[in-house]
């Protein structure tokens, strides 16, 4: 591969890497403002998927939030329909 090649393809890769930043901000806003959520709402959201269950101790301490930020956070999500809440069993 020759020096032009790779630069080509070094600039290309960072244009590519440019519009994917932008193209999934613009994303995370539309899909903030359809469900009626805030950004911190969708990523602690987006936390819940990734782990399945999770207390709110557990949110709070991934997410750097209060415990009651990290209640008013729950109630939004579990009004919007986007999760359920189950008494810990434990």
């Amino acid at each position: 591969m020759t020096n032009a090649t790779k630069a080509d393809l070094k600039k290309r890769a960072l244009i590519a890497v440019r519009e994917y930043g932008i193209h999934l901000t613009l994303f995370r806003n539309a899909m903030s403002e359809w469900a009626g959520l805030n950004v911190t709402d969708m990523e602690c959201l987006r936390l819940l998927f990734l782990k399945g269950i999770a207390t709110p101790s557990e949110l709070a301490r991934h997410t750097g939030l209060t415990s009651g930020a990290t209640t008013a956070m729950l109630d939004r999500l579990e009004k919007a329909g986007l999760i359920g809440r189950k008494p810990n069993p434990n």
